[in-house]
């Protein structure tokens, strides 16, 4: 889909954001959008995937329980704080 010729749209962006792009020397605002719109849509399926599986994990398996839960928080919040990860 990518370098296909679309329809024409407007996006409000951010001024420090468009000159951002452009000190990085993005001179085509357009391809910026769609390339951040096309993963946006991607991460947009990956996570209706995980919905899925996880809601067919819990009708076979049933719920997890709350101590397990709160364990796995735990761990995201550790690992989001890790080095490496951007905070959210």
């Amino acid at each position: 889909m990518t370098g296909q010729r679309g329809r024409r749209h407007l996006p409000t962006a951010d001024e420090e954001l468009v000159d951002l792009a452009h000190a990085f020397g993005e001179q085509k605002l357009s391809v910026v959008v769609n390339t951040a719109l096309a993963e946006h849509v991607e991460r947009l399926g990956r996570l209706a995937t995980l919905r899925h599986l996880l809601d067919r994990w819990e009708a076979q398996a049933g719920p997890v329980p709350p101590e397990v839960q709160a364990d796995a928080a735990a761990a995201f919040d550790e690992a989001e704080d890790g080095p490496g990860m951007a905070a959210g």
